[in-house]
C-alpha cells in the first residue's frame, strides 16, 4: 500500500476517534476532551499534529460543528 493509502487509513481511524470523543465529550472541559482524544488516537495507533489536535478539541468543546480530521499519519 502506498504512503498516501496508509495516511488515508490513519485519517479515517482518527476521524472515528474524533467522532467518539465528540459524542462522549460534547460540551466537556477542554482537558477532558483532549484526554479522550489522546487516548483514542494512541489506541488507534495514529498521530495528528498538535495544531490539528487543538482544533479538534475546540470543535468538540464548542459543539458548533462536528470535528473533521484533515490529516493524520500512522504511528512510527
Amino acid at each position: 500500500m502506498t504512503s498516501s493509502g496508509h495516511d488515508e487509513e490513519a485519517r479515517e481511524a482518527a476521524q472515528h476517534v474524533a467522532d467518539s470523543a465528540e459524542s462522549w465529550e460534547h460540551g466537556a472541559e477542554k482537558s477532558t476532551a483532549r484526554e479522550h482524544l489522546d487516548e483514542g488516537l494512541d489506541a488507534a495507533g495514529v498521530e495528528v499534529s498538535e495544531g490539528e489536535k487543538q482544533r479538534l478539541v475546540d470543535d468538540i468543546k464548542d459543539g458548533h460543528a462536528s470535528p473533521i480530521v484533515k490529516e493524520a499519519t500512522p504511528e512510527d
